[in-house]
């Protein structure tokens, strides 16, 4: 009897520490982890290897570097989307510069390590077809409404007409 109690008292005591070390942890480094363990839950659909824009993401970088770096990379083609999330930039540019200068731009700044490159489409432009479907939501029952109303007097004449022609 005296063994199974000694037994359940290490258990606890192995998951008391973990919980201080996860909590220590920065938030880009338990987004990588994240993205290596769940790639699939990790891809947005714009991620998908198709779409308009370069889509360059900047991990790792200091604020200074990541105002020095857009800077560049705006040289080298039009910005249409930005995202920032702890330490890393998300950027989609519409360039035909090919990744490998680009590469060569950032790394004069950071590591090659820290720079993934693919093709996406900017959020801004994902935005705008969904407003767009949202107003033609807005707009079809207003139109859905005027439609009954003048339905209605067009049933009206067809019956009227027929009374007189009988």
């Amino acid at each position: 009897a005296p063994a199974p109690a000694a037994a359940p008292a290490p258990a606890p005591a192995a998951a008391a520490p973990a919980e201080p070390a996860g909590s220590g942890a920065p938030d880009h480094v338990i987004e990588q982890a994240f993205e290596v363990a769940h790639p699939a839950a990790a891809a947005a659909p714009a991620d998908t290897g198709d779409g308009p824009h370069l889509k360059i993401t900047l991990s790792g970088v200091d604020a200074k570097d990541r105002e020095l770096l857009t800077e560049e990379l705006g040289n080298l083609g039009k910005i249409v989307g930005r995202q920032e999330v702890a330490a890393d930039l998300t950027l989609w540019l519409e360039s035909d510069v090919s990744s490998d200068d680009i590469v060569a731009v950032c790394c004069f700044v950071i590591d090659e390590s820290q720079i993934r490159i693919g093709r996406g489409t900017a959020p801004a432009a994902n935005a705008a077809p969904a407003e767009a479907a949202a107003d033609a939501h807005v707009a079809a029952p207003a139109a859905a409404q005027s439609a009954p109303a003048a339905a209605a007097p067009a049933a009206a004449a067809p019956a009227a007409e027929p009374q007189p022609a009988a």
